[in-house]
């Protein structure tokens, strides 16, 4: 039996530290090494979808991550959300412009913070959908709202996140604050 999926992302509170770098990076690198990669873009910047993207044709009119956050989604409606990079084993879900209004929406919904790993775990292991993939990279935006809120509890509970900063000291204020809340809300997670 194959162990669970990894699910990792390299986050923070400010912007331009890199972290979408990273993330791109290390999915890269994993791929050389063979081992087959799915990146969600979770990030309304889309700068990851942009990055991975075949060509434009290939996001247009597409469904992305903001599928990944409803709570009656299908896994025939997932599926159509994974898309092939030019990169080979690469695969990602594209960021879409439904993503930032999604999440504005997702701000009095009960368990909103559990939406992504619930559908990871209930459509992507239990059906199936993701069990091809030895790791799952998300990108997010540099905020601490409901879509981070996601990635960071299905990271905290399948994987990690890896806090990035630089010699800014607005960096460090900001990772200071996001360690403070990580440590509040997934204190069980956090070592």
């Amino acid at each position: 039996m194959k162990e669970q999926i990894n699910v990792i992302s390299f986050g923070g509170l400010k912007g331009g530290v890199g972290k979408t770098t990273l993330n791109l990076n290390i999915a890269g690198a994993l791929a050389l090494q063979g081992r087959k990669i799915l990146v969600m873009d979770f990030d309304p910047q889309g700068s990851i979808t942009q990055t991975l993207r075949q060509s434009v044709q290939q996001t247009k009119d597409i469904q992305g991550t903001e599928k990944w956050l409803l709570d009656d989604i299908t896994k025939e409606k997932l599926q159509k959300t994974i898309l092939k990079s030019f990169i080979e084993n690469i695969d990602f879900v594209p960021s879409t412009s439904i993503l930032e209004r999604q999440n504005r929406q997702l701000v009095l919904e009960p368990n909103r913070e559990k939406r992504l790993i619930t559908n990871m775990i209930r459509i992507g292991e239990n059906q199936n959908l993701l069990t091809s993939y030895d790791h799952i990279i998300i990108d997010t935006n540099p905020t601490f709202d409901t879509i981070a809120e996601n990635v960071y509890m299905a990271c905290a509970f399948r994987g990690g996140v890896i806090q990035v900063i630089n010699d800014d000291p607005y960096s460090l204020t900001g990772a200071i604050k996001n360690l403070k809340v990580w440590k509040k809300r997934y204190r069980r997670w956090i070592c």
